[in-house]
């Protein structure tokens, strides 16, 4: 009886750090909120530029480790977009080819929000001409209110369970703090435009 009722309160744990909120978080928070809500974890904090077509993102990124019980440590990861929260996640690596902790991560989200919508994604880079593949992933997603969840297996090395704000407001400022530079640099481009187009 006290190791089933252990197991129950392990499973219970897990499941409510693997929230949709993100560790009790709501999208939008700041840094402060982080660390209250972490108390005395260790943070460590680094900047991360991140590029897609016109789009370039300056992110916080904050880092700690985490332990989940049974299923193991974790190093879990706030993203943060001019100290808005807009992503979090879990990660760990796969050693010796024990997928025990992957499959227990994946039993809990199915358990917590449904079937799991699922693709393959395969990622390649460019060497000596040709192309060689980068990373194989196994993606496993759902969504829960204003949040998506992917359960990512890569390369059969290490799993991830990122979470991802669906807040339309908070989409609309990602996406106009993405533009920034390229809107700073067609203003330069046209400065002193009407001047100019005088003696055009």
């Amino acid at each position: 009886m006290k190791k089933i009722l252990t197991i129950l309160l392990s499973l219970a744990l897990a499941t409510s750090i693997l929230a949709a909120d993100f560790r009790g978080t709501d999208w939008g928070d700041g840094y402060k909120t982080i660390q209250k809500n972490e108390k005395s974890k260790k943070i460590t904090k680094k900047e991360n530029t991140e590029n897609y077509k016109n789009y370039q993102w300056n992110q916080e990124i904050y880092s700690l480790k985490t332990d989940l019980k049974s299923a193991g440590t974790f190093e879990v990861k706030y993203t943060l977009l001019k100290d808005k929260l807009i992503k979090g996640s879990y990660s760990q690596e796969i050693k010796n080819g024990d997928f025990k902790n992957y499959n227990k991560v994946m039993k809990i989200l199915n358990k917590k929000y449904g079937d799991s919508q699922n693709r393959y994604q395969t990622s390649f880079y460019e060497s000596n001409g040709k192309k060689e593949v980068k990373n194989n992933k196994i993606v496993l997603s759902w969504y829960e209110n204003d949040t998506k969840i992917d359960l990512e297996l890569v390369n059969n090395t290490e799993f991830h369970v990122n979470y991802y704000t669906q807040d339309k407001e908070l989409l609309k400022f990602i996406k106009e703090t993405g533009l920034e530079k390229q809107r700073k640099a067609e203003k330069e481009l046209m400065k002193d435009s009407e001047y100019i187009e005088k003696f055009l």
